[in-house]
């Protein structure tokens, strides 16, 4: 079987099998084959199966891929003897003998290098975070000159050169050389490999699951082999049975090609499945083959994308079901859980645009309903949603401003209107603008979907793209300071729970524009204007309406259309209005009226009635 050898501009090695169809090479986490590289793009090069040999041709990258000094042009043969150059790497097909060459390799348990494998030839290598290191690690766990592998045909050992975060083998911490085991786990820092013997290219799926077994834990080694005992048994005994063999025929399948056949067998079931859009079919097949052979790549791949895709596609038909019993709105919240890179994004933002425009029509019915009852809180309430989900309405917006100059000639307190519940769609660009990096924006979005916790698993998986660290500082200091203020509120120190808050939503400031929606904000939000609203109203009741306002007005300010704050605020209005009725408008007024006078000017908003009222009278004080 044909083999892609990587080769690092440090030259540490990497050999990747050619077993599937298809490989994108690249430097984007998603990519079959990853290249980190600067000058690779996210999606760089194409490595295709064409007749009997692998084909390479350029995905129109940015830098090219070199050949012989070069740039690529037309798809060209990969053959041994002739090199590419992606950035500062490249990549050769590999000769036949040059596993023999290399006795053991390091492979990926998490990222950046989650199930991919470092060739290690024999002598020294530096293991470090910059270039210049013959492996390159890029996290900020790891120090820039991070641990020395010596390795010989008889073995390796690893040595920690006084990094920050250290080096362990099987969990322990090494304060010295250290002798390496096939089986052996190291981890540089936060990032964990295996240490193995190479599997030979050649060598059967079944050997693959022996040999694998074999460099496992001698703790493990006995309960998985014991498994994989009763699993062969079964299977043989199932295809015997199914495949007995006509009369005259050879005998009966070996052992190991019976568990090959069933392996193929399962996989080509699987492809079916996934061509059919048998989602369901497809995941049971894949699990089928991960069953007899663990560390199947095609079948892991498939797996994944078979549950993201039944998972979406049962979204999909649920939201559909949604939006045509008249329930528009749960349609939508149902497709939010779509990624924009799903196989069913398309389909998903269709369906989202039907959803809006039926929430729009019948939200746009009623706020003209409303308007031509004059109505005016109701109207601006429903034409507030019409432009939520079509921000360009002309009609939504025409009522909203005459809904607002209505009530603001009756006096009537109300939330102005401003952009900050549009879906989440419209405001992208804004987002975009913050942050470029596709893995990083998708951490903001999980926060602003209230999924905290996953955002910060996200950007610390991706700590060394850009933006990354200062959005998990502010990330961080979002959760501490939300949970200080529940915490203080649940222990009755609520002026604690209120300053906690307010630190809350300066953090929140920093990771989102305050035009886009964020379900953690509004959360922190409506703590802080339930606590300022009881405090307030604990002030009036004592007659102390000064400190009732500047309560109320700071719960407007972080929560607008908070009903009980307006409500608050016109209970203030009524009191200091009907303080006024008994104060004279004519003439020189006394020393307690005028008294009385700056007690109304200043437990009342300044664009109210009252308080204009309150300063005319105020000219008749001497």
């Amino acid at each position: 079987m044909a083999q892609l050898l990587i080769i690092s501009p440090q030259g540490s090695e990497q050999l990747v099998t050619l077993e599937r169809s298809e490989y994108i090479l690249g430097r984007d986490d998603n990519v079959d084959i990853q290249i980190k590289d600067k000058k690779a793009s996210r999606k760089h090069a194409r490595i295709v199966k064409k007749g009997g040999g692998y084909w390479l041709e350029d995905l129109g990258s940015a830098n090219g891929v070199m050949v012989d000094g070069r740039p690529l042009t037309i798809p060209v043969q990969l053959t041994t003897g002739v090199s590419f150059q992606v950035g500062g790497h490249t990549l050769q097909l590999a000769a036949e003998t040059i596993a023999e060459t290399t006795r053991f390799a390091l492979q990926g348990l998490t990222p950046p290098f989650l199930n991919q494998s470092f060739m290690l030839p024999s002598g020294e290598l530096l293991v470090g975070r910059v270039d210049g290191n013959a492996i390159v690690i890029p996290d900020v766990s790891i120090s820039r000159h991070h641990a020395l592998l010596r390795v010989s045909p008889s073995g390796a050992t690893v040595v920690d050169k006084e990094s920050s975060n250290g080096c362990w083998v099987n969990g322990n911490r090494i304060t010295e050389e250290k002798s390496l085991q096939p089986g052996d786990y190291v981890r540089f820092g936060n990032v964990e490999f295996v240490f193995l013997v190479p599997i030979s290219p050649n060598m059967s799926c079944f050997a693959r699951v022996v040999h694998q077994l074999m460099q496992t834990r001698r703790s493990v080694r006995l309960g998985a082999g014991l498994g994989l005992i009763a699993l062969l048994i079964i299977s043989i005994v199932v295809l015997a049975v199914m495949r007995s063999p006509p009369p005259g025929s050879k005998g009966p399948q070996s052992l190991e090609a019976a568990y090959e056949r069933a392996i193929q067998n399962d996989l080509q079931a699987a492809r079916g499945h996934s061509t059919a859009i048998a989602w369901a079919e497809a995941e049971r097949a894949y699990k089928r083959v991960l069953d007899r052979d663990p560390i199947n790549r095609e079948a892991r791949r498939g797996l994944a994308e078979a549950k993201d895709n039944l998972r979406d596609q049962e979204t999909l038909n649920a939201a559909r079901t949604a939006l045509d019993t008249g329930q528009p709105a749960d349609a939508l919240a149902k497709l939010r859980s779509i990624r924009s890179d799903a196989r069913y994004a398309t389909e998903a933002n269709e369906l989202a645009s039907r959803a809006r425009e039926v929430i729009a029509t019948s939200a746009l019915e009623l706020a003209e309903k409303y308007c031509r009852k004059e109505e005016w809180r109701d109207c601006h309430r429903h034409a507030v949603r019409v432009v939520e989900h079509a921000p360009q309405s002309e009609p939504g917006m025409e009522l909203i401003n005459k809904a607002e100059r209505a009530m603001r000639a009756q006096k009537t307190p109300f939330p102005p209107w401003v952009p900050t519940r549009a879906d989440s769609t419209d405001h992208l660009p804004s987002i975009a603008a913050r942050y470029a990096d596709d893995e990083v924006r998708y951490a903001v979005m999980r926060y602003v979907a209230g999924d905290l916790e996953t955002a910060i698993k996200r950007v610390r998986a991706f700590a060394d793209r850009p933006g990354a660290q200062s959005l998990l500082a502010a990330l961080t200091e979002f959760r501490n300071h939300q949970t200080a203020g529940d915490g203080a509120a649940a222990a009755g120190a609520m002026d604690r729970a209120v300053e906690s808050w307010k630190k809350a939503l300066e953090s929140d400031a920093a990771i989102v524009p305050e035009n886009h929606p964020s379900a953690l904000r509004e959360d922190v939000r409506m703590s802080l204007s339930a606590e300022l609203f009881k405090q307030g109203d604990a002030a009036f009741s004592r007659g102390q309406h000064t400190v009732a306002l500047q309560l109320w007005n700071t719960g407007l300010k972080h929560n607008p259309g908070d009903s009980k704050l307006l409500a608050g605020m016109a209970k203030l209005e009524a009191a200091a209005a009907a303080a006024l009725e008994g104060i004279p408008t004519r003439g020189t007024l006394r020393r307690d009226a005028c008294s009385k006078l700056a007690d109304i000017i200043e437990t009342t908003r300044p664009d109210s009635s009252t308080h204009e009222e309150a300063k005319r009278r105020q000219s008749n004080c001497r």
